[in-house]
């Protein structure tokens, strides 16, 4: 899946209406670690595992969302 979402942040990162994040449960140094070696340009953010299952209504990983200004 990785090839498809670096293909979607490279179509919309110069949309001003879009924003493209990540978030794992993975320690900041392994975090870093894939970013350089995947080349990943948007912003991966290392939260408590809890935290990232409250995010993905507990359905696991990986799980993608795509919400609109609304939230919705």
């Amino acid at each position: 899946e990785l090839p498809e979402l670096k293909k979607l942040y490279e179509k919309y990162k110069s949309n001003d209406k879009f924003q493209f994040i990540s978030f794992t449960f993975e320690p900041e140094t392994l975090v870093k670690k894939f970013i350089q070696k995947n080349e990943i340009n948007y912003p991966i953010y290392s939260l408590s595992k809890e935290n990232c299952n409250n995010l993905t209504f507990n359905n696991g990983y990986p799980t993608h969302i795509i919400l609109n200004k609304n939230r919705k």
